[in-house]
């Protein structure tokens, strides 16, 4: 029900351009933004591999995710120092715009809070934080394969039942988002 926009953009190399396939990305597009103030504009976005993967798309935030094309090819430089401060106020905008009523209840938005704590820096506490509230009494768990793979995509001998905190922690760790 929500999809793309694809980005291709055009980029210099040598004596000649190159269209080079950014990728698709949720939304209708207004990805270009100068996000370090340096006067060239990166493509902003989220991550979009939140999006549905522990709860409804609108019950799901996402971490910022910064783009650049450099002699044709794409880079993430979503946790370059330089970007900082945008991950910053979108941490800010994430937080804001949850109900407090499900702040430590919604998987969907814990998933795109604590990799947006990562982010700046601060993923240990955000952990911290996370078991501290969550409620494991009342998670029944889900089955998961721990490669990665979906469920149906692995030997039913080797899924596992997780409950929400460990399965988020191995989709970050398997996303790159590493405290």
């Amino acid at each position: 029900a929500h999809c793309c926009s694809t980005v291709i953009v055009g980029d210099q190399v040598g004596n000649g351009w190159v269209a080079v396939d950014v990728g698709d990305f949720d939304g209708d597009g207004n990805f270009l933004n100068d996000a370090n103030g340096d006067g060239l504009a990166e493509i902003v976005t989220v991550d979009n591999r939140f999006l549905y993967q522990f709860d409804c798309y609108a019950c799901s935030a996402a971490p910022l995710q910064i783009l650049t094309v450099r002699g044709g090819k794409v880079f993430d430089v979503s946790t370059a120092p330089e970007f900082q401060g945008a991950n910053r106020a979108w941490l800010k905008q994430i937080e804001d715009n949850v109900d407090p009523a499900e702040r430590w209840t919604s998987m969907g938005y814990l998933a795109g809070w604590v990799a947006a704590k990562t982010r700046i820096g601060e993923g240990a506490q955000a952990w911290k934080d996370l078991e501290a509230h969550w409620d494991y009494a009342s998670d029944p768990g889900e089955e998961v394969c721990p490669n990665g793979s979906e469920p149906e995509e692995c030997a039913k001998k080797d899924r596992v039942m997780m409950k929400f905190p460990d399965r988020l922690r191995l989709f970050l760790d398997q996303a790159g988002y590493r405290s």
